[in-house]
Parts: structure tokens; sequence; C-alpha cells
């Protein structure tokens, strides 16, 4: 009789324990194209075509030369600014290299940054690296002659079809967070 009580108790304990552990993987956060690039990387991007497709198009942002170290400089960096997490989020993924192209990230951003908005922009060329296909002339505001693949500007935001698919690998990394 105590052993079958014991046999429930810990049935129970090990019910409980999954179900918390799934509730942590469900909030296991949004990642930086970074670490979805990390991850394909380590898993092995060639194992489907979703994966590929996703892996192909982080090759060419901004994602391709950044590291954990930069991206833990870049947040700290810009705490002073007080910027949400997705609004930090975003500016890793896109990087961008001007206040126009940061304004729509940042909710409010002239009222909430005023002239900080600048130096908000030479932080990120300084900490976060240019993608592979963005060249200094780029930065400073010329257009390169360069392929650009379809659904994309300036290597900078996902295709329908890839947004989609991204989907599938966060799902994969909420396995290992």
């Amino acid at each position: 009789m105590e052993d079958q009580l014991e046999t429930e108790i810990d049935g129970d304990r090990d019910r409980s324990i999954e179900m918390e552990m799934n509730r942590v993987k469900a909030n296991a956060g949004t990642l930086t194209n970074f670490e979805v690039l990390d991850f394909l990387q380590s898993r092995g991007a060639a194992k489907d075509s979703a994966r590929i497709i996703v892996f192909d198009y982080l090759e060419q942002s901004a994602a391709c030369n950044q590291t954990r170290e930069r991206i833990t400089e870049f947040v700290k960096k810009c705490k002073k600014y007080n910027l949400a997490k997705a609004e930090i989020l975003n500016i890793i993924n896109i990087r961008p290299s001007s206040v126009v192209e940061i304004d729509p990230i940042i909710e409010e951003c002239e009222s909430r940054l005023g002239d900080s908005v600048e130096e908000l922009v030479e932080l990120v060329a300084e900490v976060l690296p240019a993608p592979p296909t963005q060249t200094e002339s780029d930065d400073a505001g010329f257009e390169d002659k360069q392929e650009i693949p379809d659904g994309a500007t300036n290597g900078n935001q996902l295709t329908p079809y890839c947004s989609v698919e991204l989907e599938t690998c966060y799902k994969d990394l909420e396995g290992i967070r």
C-alpha cells in the first residue's frame, strides 16, 4: 500500500515537472537572427529545405558577422536609451545605419530619444558589424550595385516565405534554451 502511494506521488511529481518544463519552453523568449544562425550552424542547416532557406538568408544578413560578445556589449550600451526588448532585438537584427531606418523601429522615436537618436545610430555602427553585402559606402548612404534576394531590402528583411519558415526554427530552438 505504501509503495503504491509513493508511486502515485512520484508520478504526480513527474507530471508536475514536465508541465513546468513545457511552460518554461513556451516562454523561452525571442531570439536574435544571430542566435538562429548559431543554432542552424550547430545542428546542420542541410537537414531540410526550410532550414536551408533561413540559413542562406541569415548568412547574407548582419547576423553572419555578429558575436555574442558584440550583442551583449550593444545591449549594455543602449540601456541608457530605455528601449523595449523588442526594439533592441529589431535593432540587432536589422542593424539600421541611419535615423530614417531606426525611426520605424522605435516607438515615438523623436519624442523619446530626441537628438540622441543620432548617437544611437553611431552606437549601432560602432558595435554591431555590418552585413557582408553592406560596404562602408552603404553606411554613408550610397547604394552599392548588389544583387538583393527577392523580397529583401539590403538583406535586412525576411521574405514572407522565410518568416513563416523561421517559426519552425524557433520551435526547434525552444528545446535548447
